[in-house]
């Protein structure tokens, strides 16, 4: 999924794709500004993934 987005052009690579984890998930949101209720729940949901040891793709 990444690599599709990349060459897309919706995500960026400012520093090269060498060593970037394709089992990891990130959520990120702008410095300052609280989390919303839906980006919140989707925090939540993948702690408990984490948690759980659930394998992602």
């Amino acid at each position: 999924m990444v690599d599709e987005c990349l060459a897309r052009g919706e995500l960026v690579a400012p520093f090269g794709t060498d060593g970037i984890r394709l089992s990891a998930y990130y959520l990120v949101w702008p410095e300052g500004r609280p989390v919303s209720a839906s980006a919140g729940a989707v925090l939540r949901w993948m702690t408990s993934q984490a948690d759980a040891g659930v394998p992602g793709d």
